[in-house]
């Protein structure tokens, strides 16, 4: 990307966000599938490990990039270092403090329907709200809050699940119509490198995906069932690379200027990007575990049906 562009702040960006896998649609089709073996719970930790990696990397990148915009001389390193640290440890410790009553509270009233919609909601409101108001990660915060929440609380998991069933489809179709008013059409085609941009960030996010599961698969000894098929099972993007790249585009845009356009320019790149990868990603998926024999191989899974020729 800094070849083809010149711009290392963008590539640096650009690859951060490519680490992240949308795990909704991936799991989705592993459970459509009554999917079991290997692969398949290869295929799930990886999903959330890599999720957790981009948040990593956006809390340590992000703020080494905006420190570029927002001083004017140089940042020392003590700076550098301060600024993604004290956003992850600070994220982190307000996920917790939070997770813990969250987590007592769904392990003891998780009855009342009504109340629990109430509470979840309203602390996951809460976590945003001073992640804001303290410049920490919004994501970050979140996803502490839900690890701690489900670790601790011995019924968390089902409660957390059931309320966000209920709640989450206004959500996400709030979050998605926004990213969508974001997404300017005629400026991508018009501008023949936003194009090329998009092309070249889908192919080299392929063969980094499908390339660095392969070697980590033969480095770490998986079967080879794993190593040759858990490539093409990674390349669904959605939810987190959206959200990173609408919190960098809202981020960069308080700087104005060259900062503004770069923020502007992630988003468009990576919303682009999303809507053709989520219509192959998932395609691959059903491939990769097709390839691996684990389809309808789930416990209680009906068995599938074979064909009969006719007489």
């Amino acid at each position: 990307m800094t070849l083809l562009t010149g711009d290392f702040l963008l590539a640096v960006l650009l690859g951060v966000l490519a680490t992240a896998t949308a795990p909704a649609a991936t799991v989705d089709v592993l459970e459509e599938y009554k999917a079991d073996g290997p692969l398949t719970t290869s295929i799930v930790a990886v999903v959330g490990i890599d999720d957790a990696l981009a948040l990593l990397l956006y809390s340590i990148v992000v703020p080494l990039v905006e420190s570029t915009f927002g001083q004017v001389a140089a940042p020392s390193l003590l700076t550098l270092l301060e600024l993604p640290f004290i956003e992850i440890g600070g994220s982190i410790l307000v996920g917790i403090l939070l997770g813990l009553p969250l987590s007592y509270y769904v392990d003891r009233y998780c009855d009342d329907s009504a109340a629990q919609i109430a509470v979840i909601v309203g602390v996951v409101f809460l976590s945003t709200g001073l992640s804001r108001s303290l410049s920490l990660s919004l994501i970050l915060t979140t996803m502490t809050l839900g690890t701690v929440v489900v670790n601790l609380a011995s019924h968390g998991t089902a409660c957390v699940r059931d309320t966000i069933e209920q709640a989450s489809p206004v959500l996400y179709m709030l979050f998605f119509a926004l990213v969508g008013a974001r997404f300017r059409v005629q400026e991508t085609f018009v501008d023949g490198l936003l194009l090329v941009l998009g092309a070249v960030q889908i192919v080299l996010r392929a063969v980094g995906k499908y390339g660095g599961a392969w070697l980590g698969a033969l480095i770490s000894g998986a079967e080879r069932t794993v190593r040759d098929n858990i490539g093409m099972a990674l390349l669904s993007q959605a939810g987190v690379a959206v959200g990173l790249a609408l919190s960098i585009n809202q981020r960069f845009s308080a700087y104005g200027g060259a900062a503004a356009a770069l923020g502007a320019k992630v988003l468009t790149v990576i919303t682009a990007t999303t809507f053709v990868v989520q219509l192959v990603g998932p395609v691959l998926v059903k491939l990769a575990i097709a390839r691996a024999g684990e389809i309808g191989q789930k416990e209680g899974a009906a068995a599938p049906e074979k064909v009969v020729p006719a007489d």
